[in-house]
């Protein structure tokens, strides 16, 4: 999934303390004839957010957040180093 050309893996951990998207997911849709949208996800709902002031105030966040997570390349080290570690396999079976 994180080698996917649309798809870009990120952890935030846990020692960047609080942000502004800790009540659920944060989904940002974007569309080539059609400004973008937000998908939020809670525990029991989910709700697309339409406004552009609304849109802009999530990108923002959105934006925050991924300037304080790990870079895709120390995500993709980070996710091994757990997998090697706490779900040990046969060698050659993490790629």
């Amino acid at each position: 999934m994180a080698d996917h050309p649309q798809v870009t893996l990120q952890v935030l951990e846990f020692k960047a303390g609080h942000h502004g998207a800790m009540g659920g997911a944060l989904s940002i849709l974007s569309f080539n004839d059609a400004p973008e949208l937000v998908y939020l996800e809670g525990m029991s709902v989910g709700s697309l957010v339409q406004s552009s002031v609304d849109v802009t105030r999530y990108l923002s966040i959105y934006n925050l957040i991924q300037v304080h997570a790990l870079l895709p390349d120390a995500t993709k080290d980070l996710i091994k180093q757990i997998m090697e570690d706490d779900y040990p396999c046969e060698p050659g079976h993490l790629t």
